[in-house]
């Protein structure tokens, strides 16, 4: 597995975020959706809007503090909507999706 440096551009919801992925060499994947591996959050329509805008709005704040030490680990290429899904890590090697469920925000998820 590699680890990729990443800019993020915007947060979706709770688990998906927009970002340029740095593949080294000068050689950028722009604009890319990630969907964060491991965790699952509430959506944010319906009746989980509540809930779902708690967990997009501690993501956004998340990926702020470690903006500048954010790093992916792809497990997957693609999910059934086209995301790439990875391990994220910020600031001394801090796992976001552990954070999520530390925080209680959202549920164990594996996608494979």
């Amino acid at each position: 597995m590699y680890s990729y440096y990443c800019t993020v551009i915007r947060v979706i919801d709770g688990d998906t975020f927009v970002a340029d992925i740095d593949l080294g060499f000068g050689i950028w994947l722009r604009e890319r959706h990630i969907r964060i591996y491991g965790v699952n959050t509430p959506e944010i329509d319906g009746k989980t809007k509540d809930a779902g805008m708690k967990a997009k709005a501690y993501l956004e704040e998340w990926l702020k503090q470690n903006a500048f030490d954010l790093s992916i680990v792809v497990e997957q290429k693609q999910d059934k909507f086209g995301r790439i899904l990875a391990r994220v890590y910020g600031l001394q090697s801090k796992n976001l999706a552990q954070n999520i469920l530390d925080e209680k925000l959202g549920v164990k998820f594996m996608d494979k």
